[in-house]
């Protein structure tokens, strides 16, 4: 009863004007799920490639920071330019 009146106003919602369609919840149980686009996750990565090691951040120091030096490490890799900064993101995660 309570799921058929959470979509019954899901659908309301979705019907008004200007109004972002919801954002649905990924299925953790689910290995197809991924909450990259179709550009990162059908990425090719390169053979034979291994990403910089580099620590896990541990939320103690400057997030910029991190994102930096990955990033730096990651630009002394030889990449495609066209593939890039989707290898960048899908190395990320």
């Amino acid at each position: 009863m309570f799921s058929k009146m959470l979509d019954a106003m899901q659908s309301m919602v979705e019907r008004l004007p200007r109004v972002a369609p919801p954002i649905r919840k990924s299925n953790p149980d689910s290995y197809a799920d991924t909450p990259f686009t179709d550009e990162i996750t059908l990425i090719e990565m390169p053979r034979k490639f291994s990403f910089p090691s580099i620590k896990a951040y541990d939320g103690t120091r400057d997030p910029d920071d991190h994102v930096a030096q990955y990033r730096q490490r990651m630009l002394a890799v030889a990449l495609r330019k066209e593939s890039c900064e989707a290898t960048m993101c899908k190395g990320f995660s």
